[in-house]
């Protein structure tokens, strides 16, 4: 029970000497930041709300980087799996042009219609 009065007198102490270091500083100059929202309510911010901000910009620029590796590693993928299906069809026609040339144009020709 005692603990309990000497934190609401320690809070009441705490209070008056806010009160008194912003009647103090006037009515022209501005009020330090942590006792605004002594003086109006309404400025309080939440140190929840700047930390919600804070592990947001986070997570955002956590996502951002996740996304560009995503990206980077599609593309590699998609780069491999291309050279992957065109070496043969390069083998292919390299082959056919030294055993037939009139063989080796007409499947070069096939199969740059078949890429389109």
């Amino acid at each position: 029970n005692h603990s309990c009065d000497l934190d609401a007198l320690d809070e009441a102490i705490e209070a008056a000497e806010k009160k008194e270091v912003v009647e103090a500083a006037g009515s022209d100059s501005e009020v330090p930041p942590q006792l605004a929202e002594d003086v109006n309510p309404a400025v309080k911010q939440e140190p929840e709300e700047k930390e919600v901000d804070r592990s947001k910009q986070a997570k955002s620029g956590r996502e951002e980087r996740q996304k560009q590796t995503q990206l980077q590693r599609m593309g590699l993928n998609t780069a491999a799996a291309i050279a992957i299906h065109n070496f043969p069809e390069g083998l292919a026609t390299f082959v056919a042009t030294l055993a037939e040339p009139s063989v080796g144009a007409t499947l070069a020709i096939a199969i740059g219609i078949h890429n389109i």
